[in-house]
Formats: structure tokens, C-alpha cells, sequence
């Protein structure tokens, strides 16, 4: 049976997974996609026999909403979450656990390698690379660079304010260093040696990072509990306080001087990925909610 999709998004990992679904279903099922449709049609849905599946975004409401979305929650059969944040606040709502599965979109992989020995290129994602991160970022390359001498950084993906970057390395003197790559896929976190994401408490993480992970590549961020999902202390990646030009200059440094720490890092976030972004474990996990 075809399987209904209703509904849009602005979230990039609901966005990836909707292109990984399959088209067909074993049971008259129906994804509700976004808080509009999924209020507006589950009980319909339900009652001309369709096994109801929503899959939910990062989105917070307001109390009524919140109550509504409890209530329509206990006649849907599954709710497919893309990330621990989501799963926190169905959790506060009162919803149960047992209706929460968690979906991550599937990634291109690339086997560890040794790091570059000639630069260190650095990979930033350019939708997060804004404000007071943007600042920071630059700031810690231009001391980590004068320092090390061979740093090269990369700024990619939906870049949301070019300009801004382009003036403040060219203020900073760093021009000659920077390559903005405007990108509609995440493959350009290949071509970096550490990935960097300087996010605050409320964003979400980019899908660049869990790409950047199944590219082998160790990872810099800050302890933000959206960045605990996928990164350990010293296991996979480093994590720094908060957006600090000083912190990330020195995790820089450190990294760059051990070389086997960054690889076994890198490889690390290689058999994490392949755990939770492959195609062998999304499919699994569709087919028992499917069928």
C-alpha cells in the first residue's frame, strides 16, 4: 500500500528523512508531518483506519498546544523523533515513551584516515557560523594560526551571512585562510581534518556534524546539551565550555600536536555513525514501525 506523507517542514533532519522514506507500507499508514496536521488529522485519520505516525520536528507551543498535542498523542501509534531534545520536551508533555522512536538520517561514510600533516584544515557549518559564534570562531583560527602556522578553514553549507564573514576575516587579516563553500549537501565536511560547531543552549545540532562523524573526522564543540547526543569528552571530540575564542584556539593546538589522538577520535565517530546513520539501521527500524 502507498504510504501517505501529509504535511511540511523547515527542519533539515525531518527534510532529510522524508527523502529516505520508502513509498509503500505494509498497513494503511499515514505520516502526519508538523503540530497543524497532526492535530487537524488524527482522529480522522484513525477512524477511516489508518495507523496514524507523526514525525516531529524541534518545535516548542504554547500550553494549549501543548495539551492538544498530549491529547492527540495517545490515539497516534508512533511518533518519530529526530534528536534527544525532542524526545525531552514529548517527554515533559506527559507522553509516553514507548510511542517515541528515534529516526536519524542516513550518511555517506568514508573510512578513517590520517590527518593531513601539511595544513590543518578546519570545517565550520555556515548556518551556525553567525553572531557572537562567528566572532569566536574566527578569533580562536587567527590564535591557533599564529601559533601553529597551518591553519586553513573551511565555511560551508547554507552560509547565512557571507558578507559578515568576509569582512571580519578581512579585519582580522585572515582572508587568504577561509574558503566559503555555499552548499546544499554536507559531503564538504570531507575535506576537512576537524570538524567545528560552536553552537549555543537552544540551536539544535546541524546535520553537517553526524555527516562529519560518518566522514571519520574529530570533532570540536561546545558542551551544549544538544552536542551530548552525539559527542563524548575525549572519546569522539573535545568540548568547550562555551563559545570561547581562547578555549577553541587551544583545543586546536592540542589536537594538532597529537596527531594519533585525532585519528583515534575520528574513528571513533566512524563506528558511532555506522551504529546510528547507516542505511542497514534506518530501514530496520522503518520496517517495525511500518509494518
Amino acid at each position: 500500500m502507498k504510504l501517505k506523507v501529509i504535511g511540511t517542514t523547515h527542519d533539515e533532519w525531518v527534510q532529510a528523512l522524508l527523502g529516505q522514506f520508502p513509498k509503500q507500507a505494509n498497513k494503511r499508514s499515514i505520516i502526519l508531518i508538523g503540530t497543524l496536521s497532526q492535530l487537524a488529522l488524527t482522529m480522522c485519520a484513525r477512524i477511516i483506519g489508518y495507523r496514524v505516525i507523526w514525525l516531529s520536528n524541534n518545535a516548542e507551543h504554547n500550553t494549549l498546544v501543548q495539551r492538544l498535542l498530549k491529547l492527540m498523542s495517545s490515539i497516534a501509534q508512533k511518533i518519530i523523533i529526530p534528536n534527544q531534545k525532542a524526545e525531552a520536551y514529548y517527554l515533559k508533555l506527559g507522553i509516553a515513551s514507548n510511542k517515541l522512536t528515534y529516526l536519524y538520517p542516513v550518511c555517506d561514510f568514508m573510512a578513517p584516515k590520517k590527518p593531513n600533516e601539511e595544513y590543518l584544515t578546519l570545517a565550520c557549518d555556515g548556518s551556525i557560523a553567525v553572531d557572537e559564534s562567528l566572532g569566536s570562531l574566527l578569533r580562536g583560527v587567527l590564535l591557533a594560526n599564529e601559533i601553529l602556522g597551518n591553519i586553513k578553514l573551511i565555511i560551508a553549507g547554507d552560509i547565512s551571512n557571507k558578507h559578515a564573514i568576509e569582512w571580519s576575516s578581512q579585519q582580522l587579516g585572515i582572508k587568504n585562510i577561509i574558503q566559503i563553500i555555499p552548499s546544499k549537501n554536507n559531503t564538504w565536511t570531507k575535506s576537512c581534518d576537524v570538524y567545528v560547531l560552536l553552537n549555543t543552549v537552544n540551536q539544535s545540532a546541524p546535520l553537517s556534524l553526524i555527516q562529519a562523524m560518518a566522514f571519520a573526522k574529530p570533532v570540536i564543540a561546545t558542551n551544549t546539551l544538544s552536542n551530548h547526543e552525539f559527542i563524548q569528552q575525549n572519546n569522539n571530540g573535545v568540548l568547550i565550555k562555551e563559545i570561547n575564542a581562547d578555549m577553541l584556539s587551544q583545543a586546536i593546538i592540542n589536537l594538532s600536536r597529537k596527531p594519533e589522538w585525532m585519528a583515534e577520535l575520528g574513528k571513533n565517530n566512524y563506528n558511532f555513525a555506522k551504529e546510528k546513520f547507516s542505511d542497514e539501521v534506518l530501514q530496520e527500524k522503518l520496517s517495525n514501525i511500518l509494518q
